[in-house]
């Protein structure tokens, strides 16, 4: 069980750009969605979601600073639906605008 759930994590960090659902996930890995859920909060403290969304949220900081990257093509690189819903995310997780990193 615990090496699925970290071939979940490798899975998650590799794919980022796209938000995988839990039930996606564990068919990859096979094993069971509530042991998925429960083994992978129990080893890194956080829910797969939230694991996700934090991959993505560092991805973005980096291609807003370092890549000069717009804030609509960031959204759409790591595959958000709206550059509305990419600035509500970033916001949430940073306390601060995506297009503040770009100044």
């Amino acid at each position: 069980e615990r090496d699925k759930v970290l071939q979940a994590k490798e899975i998650l960090e590799h794919e980022f750009e796209q938000m995988l659902s839990i039930k996606e996930l564990s068919r990859r890995v096979a094993i069971n969605e509530c042991y998925l859920k429960k083994g992978f909060k129990a080893m890194f403290g956080k829910t797969i979601n939230e694991f996700q969304q934090q991959l993505r949220i560092s991805k973005a900081k980096t291609l807003l600073q370092f890549e000069g990257l717009t804030v609509s093509e960031v959204a759409k690189t790591l595959g958000y639906s709206s550059i509305s819903h990419f600035s509500t995310a970033f916001k949430k997780a940073t306390n601060m605008k995506p297009c503040e990193l770009l100044k």
